[in-house]
């Protein structure tokens, strides 16, 4: 099976060069041999010329393909005769290895790899028998063993993985600490790796994109985007962060199941919040949204970060200009006899148990004096004689100066100008009350 696949090869290359290109060896375009006859070509390899599309076959390249000793087709330099250390070969037919020390083996027992770069692969060739993986750069997935699927791309993308399979990692040292994490993509220079040393960082299902992020993470279930994302987070899981240096202080390490989109969002997040050092008790099912966004409590969302970089939220329009600006109706739905609505963490309104709505610790404020009814008491009032209000109450059923009932039912009232008013009926019946004592008084003498 060896040989055919051997002849296979030098047919291919007999194919694509000219009869020329090949030194030394025939005039003609194929080479035939009686039947099971290997073709058989000195310990020096099959040599090739240095080709261009303009000029003849120049000098010898010296390099040469060959044979090491246990059957692998290997490129080496001319004269090494089949030995030293290969920079191509295929192995078992199914695996490619291109570089100084890739794989690093003359017997690899995996399937379906391919490595390219100084020493990638070192181990999964020399030691084990990890299967469909791929890694390029020098060093990536240096010390991967026994596992699969995995594609490092980059210079020392991968280097400490040992068993982690199913893993895409993109990037210098992308991926560099993870050992035996599964399902992980991390894209971006030192994405999942902080740098330091060999220490383990094992997270499963974990997507990382952009330079530095999750750099030490242990965590699973974590969604870091943008330059430095979650870039100190250490135990936090299923957390979902968007944007440069989103959830990026370093006193940020365990919070769970947090959203955190826009840059620096999240960044100074804790509770007992007092400056970016004092973070602590991190959080869990926390929102925060906007640059520099911050959220303090668990089970929260906040929009926005705070003085100068506060936001206005519109609903139903494009310009606010307040905190929360609703162009629209706003249903609120709340249990019986509980707040609904708190100013200053008081209660201000509310349903009571058979529906109705009620309001409580509040003012109404006027904005001048002509509003409110001591005017009443001025000495140029004038004050409706009884006989005439008597009148009046007889034909309209209702004090003067106050709606009836049936416009009230058509029209509402305004509660401070019902108040004023209320008050003014009051005022006047107490200078009726007044006037009557001084007739009493004078019917007494």
């Amino acid at each position: 099976m060896k040989k055919a696949f051997y002849l296979i090869i030098i047919n291919t290359l007999l194919q694509i060069i000219p009869p020329s290109g090949v030194r030394g060896l025939f005039a003609q375009n194929s080479i035939t041999t009686p039947t099971g006859t290997p073709l058989t070509i000195g310990n020096n390899g099959v040599k090739l010329a240095n080709l261009t599309s303009a000029s003849t076959p120049a000098a010898s390249n010296n390099l040469a393909l060959s044979v090491d000793a246990v059957g692998n087709i290997i490129l080496v330099p001319a004269a090494a005769s089949g030995v030293g250390d290969p920079s191509f070969r295929i192995v078992n037919s199914n695996n490619t290895m291109g570089g100084t020390g890739s794989g690093n083996a003359t017997t690899a027992l995996g399937v379906a790899n391919t490595f390219f770069g100084f020493n990638a692969g070192y181990s999964t060739g020399a030691t084990a028998a990890g299967s469909q993986n791929a890694f390029f750069g020098a060093n990536a997935g240096f010390y991967s063993t026994a596992t699969c699927c995995n594609t490092f791309a980059g210079a020392s993308a991968g280097v400490f993985n040992t068993l982690g399979a199913s893993n895409t990692f993109l990037g210098q040292a992308a991926g560099a600490n993870n050992r035996t994490g599964n399902q992980n993509i991390m894209i971006g220079v030192s994405a999942g790796y902080d740098g330091i040393g060999t220490t383990a960082k094992n997270s499963n299902y974990s997507t990382f994109i952009g330079n530095y992020t999750g750099q030490n993470s242990t965590a699973n279930y974590n969604t870091f985007i943008g330059y430095a994302a979650g870039q100190f987070s250490t135990t936090g899981a299923n957390n979902i962060w968007i944007g440069n240096f989103a959830g990026g202080n370093a006193g940020i390490t365990n919070n769970n199941s947090c959203i955190f989109i826009g840059d620096q969002s999240g960044s100074w997040t804790g509770t007992n919040f007092a400056s970016p050092t004092t973070v602590v008790n991190n959080l869990t099912n926390a929102t925060s949204i906007g640059f520099q966004s911050q959220v303090t409590v668990s089970n929260a969302l906040t929009l926005g970060g705070v003085g100068a970089y506060a936001v206005k939220v519109g609903i139903g329009m494009h310009n606010p200009q307040y905190p929360l600006d609703v162009k629209g109706v706003v249903n609120m739905r709340v249990a019986y006899n509980n707040p609904s609505m708190k100013i200053n963490d008081r209660d201000f309104m509310g349903v009571g148990e058979e529906g109705e709505f009620w309001v409580s610790n509040f003012k109404i404020r006027y904005q001048n004096e002509n509003q409110w009814s001591d005017k009443v008491f001025e000495k140029d009032y004038k004050l409706m004689k009884i006989n005439d209000l008597d009148n009046f109450i007889t034909q309209n059923k209702h004090l003067p100066n106050i709606p009836s009932a049936k416009e009230v039912v058509a029209k509402g009232i305004d509660n401070a100008e019902m108040t004023a008013k209320l008050l003014e009926k009051i005022e006047e019946m107490s200078l009726y009350i007044i006037q009557l004592e001084k007739r009493v008084k004078l019917l007494e003498r």
